[in-house]
């Protein structure tokens, strides 16, 4: 039995279903999944080679961590999403451009409703830009992002995202998040949080849902949200960014305790701790685990 992601060999259904597929590397790989679609085999190559620059590593640790910022490795995955005229998410790009995504906000100014960011996140980051230069500084806006977060005055959007709009430009940034905060008595979760995703985040960035910035390019190439999640879609997709190109802003957004409140923080720390280890299993993420309820 052949594993189709990392061409591995396995003596039985068994070992190859049960102990190899929820661990290789290989299944999340944005670059292999296209490879598979297009019916594109690997190579056979001498060990521990890179197979986008051929340059050979000293070990298999060396070479992991070289292929996470390949450049030929980007240039080939670009190649492959171009071909694709139905790569994922390609649709969306054009499904809103500038002048509909500021009509929006010009009836939020006029009706006070509220608007889901994650429709707006399908625009390119330079539209984005113009768009948030466009809100005017004098209205306060309510506004939904995909995880039900409520920001209260445009000055503090205008900032935050302009600011992170600039660190993703000028720092070749492919996501960014901001820290979180809440008052009263959860006030510490949070930073201690941030303490456990800094040691953690080589191996798998963390960004909560309510606030993630990404290139576009890189948010289609990595196949955008999971339609079939029901739990840390968050996560699982901001596990899938390289880390080197993931970055958290200083700035600081202040959401609601309520999910602490209801779950409790032995719930929330043991989803946490089990969202990790089973960051390569996709099933996973598609149970909801009474999270809702």
């Amino acid at each position: 039995m052949e594993c189709q992601y990392c061409n591995k060999t396995f003596k039985s259904k068994y070992y190859l279903e049960n102990l190899h597929s929820t661990k290789c590397k290989s299944r999340n790989d944005p670059v292999r999944i296209l490879e598979i679609k297009k019916n594109i085999q690997l190579e056979d190559l001498p060990e521990c080679e890179c197979r986008f620059c051929h340059k050979t590593l000293s070990n298999a640790n060396n070479l992991n961590r070289h292929i996470k910022t390949c450049k030929k490795r980007d240039e080939y995955h670009k190649k492959l999403v171009e071909s694709d005229t139905n790569a994922v998410g390609q649709e969306s790009l054009t499904h809103f451009n500038t002048e509909q995504v500021i009509d929006i906000l010009r009836q939020i100014r006029n009706n006070r409703s509220i608007i889901d960011i994650h429709k707006i996140a399908s625009t390119w980051i330079n539209n984005f830009g113009k768009l948030i230069r466009s809100v005017p500084q004098n209205q306060n806006y309510r506004v939904n992002t995909r995880s039900g977060l409520i920001f209260n005055g445009s000055q503090w959007i205008r900032s935050t995202i302009n600011d992170t709009l600039n660190l993703i430009k000028n720092n070749n940034l492919y996501l960014v998040t901001t820290k979180f905060r809440v008052r009263g008595i959860y006030s510490f979760v949070f930073p201690i949080f941030e303490f456990f995703r800094n040691l953690t985040v080589y191996k798998a960035p963390c960004a909560i849902g309510g606030f993630m910035l990404f290139d576009i390019f890189e948010f289609n190439r990595v196949g955008g949200f999971v339609n079939e999640d029901k739990f840390a879609e968050d996560f699982h997709l901001s596990m899938k960014i390289n880390p080197f190109r993931f970055h958290v802003s200083p700035h600081k957004i202040y959401t609601t305790d309520r999910r602490f409140k209801k779950k409790g923080l032995f719930y929330m720390l043991k989803m946490s701790l089990l969202s990790y280890a089973n960051k390569n299993n996709p099933e996973f993420f598609k149970n909801d685990h009474n999270y809702w309820i």
